[in-house]
């Protein structure tokens, strides 16, 4: 991956993560019941949910490069689809990360100041 991000592409101004535990992906999985998703194991969700935690909270193993790009975490255990309160509240934490990207990238990719939202 690290020949991608020095060769060929422009790193990212943020991450926005959308993080729900793993027994909730998992439940929403089932509900939802599509076919191709069927064959899809609690830990196999599991470990898709420490490699992200890894790479975007802890920022381990991961090229220089990224390590300073603003991360924006967005608990997504509660469903948003149906509490409009919940929705306006992630719809307001993502308008305040854009707007912080925007001026990262005005200030030539001064990414210096990280954001990290979990609550």
């Amino acid at each position: 991956v690290d020949f991608l991000i020095h060769e060929r592409c422009t790193p990212p101004l943020g991450f926005i993560y959308l993080k729900a535990t793993p027994e909730t992906c998992f439940s929403r999985v089932q509900k939802r019941n599509r076919s191709s998703e069927s064959g899809l194991a609690l830990d196999y969700i599991k470990r898709i949910d420490y490699w992200h935690n890894r790479f975007l909270v802890e920022k381990k193993e991961i090229s220089p490069r990224l390590k300073d790009i603003p991360v924006l975490i967005i608990d997504c255990n509660k469903d948003f689809v149906a509490n409009p309160a919940e929705m306006d509240k992630h719809l307001a934490k993502l308008q305040a990360f854009l707007v912080h990207t925007q001026r990262i990238e005005t200030r030539s990719l001064d990414t210096t100041y990280s954001v990290n939202h979990s609550g």
